[in-house]
């Protein structure tokens, strides 16, 4: 994702990657660690808060509210946590 190799994930980079055809997407594997970056307390699932430390550090994503809206928007049923299903579902959208 970071095309750049800057170290950070810019919006652009971002809407790219997630643009980008399922061939060139990332392994399942893959995806299982990045979710296990965002589950910090590693209880298997991502809350808000783990969301937006990991995008503050990893991307130029610092306006709460647009966070929140990301989540709310992978938080299909509403629990307050992304499951990993969740998680994979946005990967692939």
């Amino acid at each position: 994702m970071d095309a750049d190799k800057s170290g950070k994930i810019c919006k652009e980079e971002f809407v790219r990657y997630m643009r980008c055809p399922p061939v060139h997407r990332t392994t399942l594997k893959e995806l299982e660690t990045q979710f296990h970056n965002f589950d910090s307390d590693g209880d298997g699932s991502i809350t808000e808060e783990e969301m937006a430390r990991v995008l503050r550090e990893t991307t130029d994503l610092n306006d709460a509210q647009v966070i929140h809206e990301m989540f709310t928007a992978t938080d299909t049923n509403n629990d307050g946590r992304i499951s990993f299903v969740e998680f994979v579902k946005m990967m692939q959208e």
